[in-house]
């Protein structure tokens, strides 16, 4: 990390800076020889002063690290102070569109990725981080945050302008939607409505739209539980204000009267069909002979085939993805010799026509058959982010009371998805997510603290295997 020139001509032998915030510090240093680990490590003497422009500002009292530690005190740091390099840019915007209580919103997310807090903890957490000492006297009280999510609850037109200030016009957007359980029964958009967990529970339906340009959350908006229309869509895109959205539906969403909307709205779209759907025609997928189909194409190192015609202006295309037609095949066997109910040799000789077939419909004629075989694929990413929406941030379910409040806390869990993508990118950037999720980064970042020595904070010592992990992602925690 490059230091600015003034804070450098402090720094001699046996001396290092250290930033904390935007402040620099500098601290007496010498090097041991550690028996166990059979090499030198790092040992810090004393803390000799805070480092400004106008020069060093000696401490009044004069610290040595290796007195008797009287007056300790103990924070969190690494994982908030993490996050806090990260964010830099949502900061900002925060603070331009919820100048009052900016540092509050921050800091609610910081710690709902942190530790999927509910509220009435976020105080305790708060006091025990180093976000307290970051942003001073914030009052994150059960009474302080019933307020505070009364008044940005109502500020629903500035949550979408810092919506849109991640967002451009041209953006390849993916939407969809997803339920989310409530126990509140004075919720009025609180509803008994469809889900795929067929829980006959009340619910909201969360519209959101996931960006394919930044591969991040961009937008979402909150929906009854009985209102999964396609008119939700178009309310949608004109408060996001995108122009290039391309809605990639599941294949529960279509019936003529949807498609009929879609395309009195001129909307782009992609909907895939269920098997047994009336409009797929699969006499040359029957055949077998490849050359009576349209074409082929190379999707992650295996050959898709498909056949296309046009219906009522609009593109029906069958893809046939052979691995997964065998890998269906033998899963139905298998269930066969298990005996499952309704599974035949009669029954597989009817449809094994169909395995390994995935249809579309579509409005996209100009656009190649790859493309839009891909767009669907991309799916899987809005699904993997209501993934970590409702498993790693644990909002699957809300105990909101009020419209306002609910507004509040899925824009507070918004922003902390939208930081669990960035850390999510690092991951994948350096080839590390195999082996540590953003979630298991955090938790080890944590465990980097901050210690109170005689009115004075010092970061403690990092463990190892977190040193590890922070030169595996080239970070530095200071």
């Amino acid at each position: 990390m490059e230091y600015p020139l003034w804070v450098m001509k402090h720094k001699q032998k046996g001396t290092e800076v250290r930033k904390f915030g935007d402040k620099y510090y500098l601290y007496k240093i010498t090097s041991v020889w550690d028996k166990e680990k059979k090499r030198a490590k790092k040992v810090t003497l004393a803390f000799l002063g805070k480092i400004t422009e106008k020069g060093l500002i000696k401490p009044r009292i004069k610290l040595n690290i290796s007195d008797e530690k009287s007056n300790i005190s103990t924070k969190e740091f690494g994982g908030t102070q993490f996050l806090i390099e990260l964010t830099g840019e949502i900061r900002s915007a925060l603070e331009k569109h919820f100048p009052e209580y900016w540092r509050e919103i921050i800091t609610l997310s910081y710690l709902r990725i942190l530790y999927q807090s509910p509220l009435k903890n976020m105080k305790f957490l708060y006091e025990n981080s180093f976000l307290s000492n970051k942003y001073e006297n914030l009052k994150l009280g059960s009474n302080d945050l019933t307020i505070l999510f009364r008044r940005l609850g109502e500020k629903r037109e500035n949550i979408v302008k810092f919506m849109k200030s991640f967002l451009s016009e041209d953006e390849n957007i993916l939407f969809d939607a997803t339920h989310i359980f409530n126990q509140s029964s004075n919720l009025g958009i609180n509803q008994l409505g469809y889900n795929s967990s067929n829980k006959d529970d009340l619910q909201i339906n969360l519209l959101y739209a996931f960006s394919e340009t930044e591969q991040a959350p961009s937008y979402y908006r909150i929906l009854p539980g009985n209102v999964k229309d396609v008119r939700a869509f178009k309310l949608s895109l004109e408060e996001s204000g995108l122009r290039n959205a391309i809605i990639v539906a599941d294949k529960g969403f279509y019936s003529e009267k949807n498609v009929s909307f879609l395309d009195e709205e001129k909307f782009k779209y992609i909907l895939p069909l269920r098997r047994n759907n009336k409009k797929i025609n699969y006499t040359k997928i029957r055949t077998g002979n490849k050359k009576e189909f349209t074409g082929n194409f190379l999707f992650e190192n295996r050959v898709i085939w498909y056949v296309s015609k046009i219906n009522n202006g609009k593109k029906i295309v069958t893809f046939l993805d052979e691995r997964l037609k065998t890998k269906e095949t033998e899963d139905y066997f298998i269930r066969i010799e298990n005996n499952h109910m309704n599974y035949t040799k009669d029954d597989f000789h009817e449809s094994e026509h169909s395995f390994g077939t995935l249809s579309i419909l579509t409005n996209l004629n100009n656009s190649a058959l790859e493309f839009i075989y891909k767009k669907y694929k991309s799916r899987l990413q809005i699904e993997t982010m209501f993934d970590a929406l409702k498993n790693t941030l644990e909002s699957d379910k809300t105990y909101m009371r009020g419209e306002r409040e609910l507004e509040s806390w899925f824009f507070i869990n918004h922003i902390s998805l939208i930081c669990y993508y960035k850390i999510y990118k690092i991951l994948i950037k350096n080839e590390i997510l195999k082996r540590l999720t953003p979630k298991d980064l955090l938790l080890y970042l944590s465990l980097i603290k901050k210690i109170r020595i005689n009115n004075t904070w010092v970061t403690s010592e990092i463990p190892t295997k977190v040193s590890n992990i922070l030169k595996k992602i080239d970070t530095h925690i200071t």
